[in-house]
């Protein structure tokens, strides 16, 4: 595998702290007093997906597990069911005050799964993990899918502490070269600034246009606003048109509500010294707030030959990782979230989405190895479809 030396703006200090420490002191710092979640237990199928909880009220119980709903939220059900856009983060949120947010996420996947096009994407995933669990090994991919490379762009912290968040792509890395494609990996700085990553990420496109075949992209966390820059805006269609497909997963596309809190003039103060206490600036915090990164969105505009597509975990509150709780608790008070992402912000209006039940923000499920094998797989097929205009 190797490596784009294109950028090499790293902190510049020896790594001897835990990543891990320094975000868990901050959402102690920022999120102190949520309250305790109720645990309700449950397990269930909703539009094709399978829960297990707990979950958090006696509705979002019934709601996984088939029981009768009272009349006003059935309605609900069968309104989000049938409307053909989906579901905004106000529509989330009142469902979530009104209900739960158990049951308001629960809303979101039947109406996400509801959409034809999604379910059909959803089922070659699903069909594509259901083979590879079946064969137990990796198998290569077809002939006429081969021509494919993947540049990986990591997330946040990935060279401090991606061992433990997932955000070096390390495992999927190896997953997809045991499959025998190629992959490169972008440098970009872990805690710069979007723009400044972005520029990182279209250098890295640019320099692969030369290479035989067509290319995937593949970002996570808060690499997803980056690529989307780069993409949407710093390159133009002549030159992404050797990018085949973006695949988004668990992207801050619109930021975080926990950037917005922890910048709040009340607690920057402290946020900073955190920061500044382990070597850090507050750049790529900054890069996550909200409203920055929607008016970012509203102006990007990207090539009408780029499959899109969003890998989404979506947790039930008994679902969340010890990494994720203290998010969530804060998020869950405003919408549906995956403890650091709000789950309506997390993919775009044309996306393919790809819902994993259970999963939060660092997907640290088992199989993690075999389900990237599936995905990419999955985005190859949604490429060939979309291309083919057989898209459904």
């Amino acid at each position: 595998m190797n490596d784009l030396g294109l950028l090499d703006s790293q902190n510049r200090r020896p790594v001897t702290y835990s990543c891990a420490g320094l975000a868990r002191s901050l959402l102690a710092a920022v999120l102190a007093g949520c309250a305790a979640i109720p645990e309700f237990p449950a397990s269930g199928v909703v539009a094709g997906h399978e829960f297990r909880g707990p979950v958090d009220s006696a509705l979002a119980q019934a709601f996984l597990v088939g029981a009768e709903l009272p009349r006003e939220l059935e309605g609900l059900r069968q309104r989000v069911r049938e409307r053909e856009e989906r579901p905004s983060s106000a529509d989330l949120a009142e469902w979530s005050r009104r209900y739960s947010p158990d049951v308001a996420t629960l809303l979101l996947v039947e109406a996400v799964s509801a959409d034809p096009r999604q379910a059909h994407a959803s089922e070659l995933y699903r069909r594509e993990l259901e083979v590879l669990r079946r064969v137990g090994v990796p198998t290569p991919l077809p002939e006429d899918r081969q021509d494919v490379g993947v540049l990986f762009v990591p997330g946040w912290f990935y060279r401090s502490h991606g061992t433990e968040t997932g955000s070096d792509f390390a495992l999927q890395r190896a997953a997809i070269e045991s499959l025998g494609i190629r992959t490169r990996f972008v440098p970009v700085d872990e805690n710069g600034s979007v723009e400044e990553n972005a520029r990182a990420v279209a250098a890295a496109v640019r320099s692969v246009a030369d290479h035989e075949g067509r290319w995937i992209v593949v970002s996570a966390s808060k690499s997803s606003p980056e690529v989307a820059l780069a993409l949407g805006s710093l390159l133009d269609a002549r030159e992404c048109a050797h990018v085949a497909a973006w695949l988004n997963i668990g992207g801050a596309l619109r930021g975080s509500p926990l950037a917005d809190r922890a910048l709040r003039a009340s607690r920057r103060w402290w946020v900073w010294l955190l920061f500044r206490f382990e070597g850090f600036d507050l750049d790529g915090l900054a890069g996550l707030r909200t409203e920055s990164r929607r008016r970012c969105l509203e102006s990007l505009e990207f090539p009408a030959h780029l499959t899109r597509v969003s890998y989404v975990g979506v947790p039930l509150s008994g679902n969340v990782s010890d990494l994720g709780r203290r998010g969530y608790r804060y998020l869950r008070t405003l919408a549906p979230n995956d403890g650091l992402v709000l789950l309506a912000d997390a993919f775009l209006d044309g996306d393919h989405v790809l819902l994993e039940p259970g999963a939060d923000h660092f997907f640290g499920h088992e199989e993690q190895q075999r389900r990237s094998r599936a995905l990419l797989r999955t985005v190859l097929t949604l490429v060939r479809e979309d291309e083919g205009g057989t898209a459904r």
